[in-house]
């Protein structure tokens, strides 16, 4: 638990803020499939989407275990959305019909690869987290 005194630096502000938006963006997906059919993958989501919310509140506080956490999910997330990438780029060569739509999720998926490179990033190796983290 950090001290009271210890200003939560902006850099972990911004993440908890990004995992907070993808958190309700998930549970609205969520809501979206029990609606319309899915529910085993709607309650997936929504555990996603809550977990998201709660690692934002454990990362404001400076739980070091939660940014252990949140390091793991940013990598495996960049991981995930680089193969995106490459299976989208393997399509748009494939059918020239869609590649407009394909050259804008790519530019989508790439996006969050690199944001999600730069949170595992800025937690591992920022001098002012790791001092937040470690109190």
């Amino acid at each position: 638990m950090v001290d009271k005194k210890t200003a939560t630096p902006v850099g972990v502000k911004i993440i908890s803020i990004f995992f907070i938006l993808i958190g309700i963006v998930v549970l609205i997906e969520a809501l979206g499939f029990f609606v319309f059919g899915g529910p085993i993958f709607a309650t997936a989501l929504s555990l996603t989407g809550i977990l998201y919310v709660i690692l934002a509140r454990i990362v404001w506080k400076g739980e070091n275990w939660g940014r252990i956490i949140v390091i793991i999910i940013s990598l495996i997330a960049f991981i995930i959305w680089v193969f995106n990438l490459d299976s989208i780029l393997s399509y748009s060569l494939r059918d020239y019909l869609f590649l407009i739509t394909t050259l804008s999720l790519y530019s989508i998926w790439y996006i969050f690869a690199v944001v999600y490179a730069l949170i595992a990033g800025y937690l591992l190796f920022n001098k002012k987290a790791k001092e937040f983290f470690s109190h």
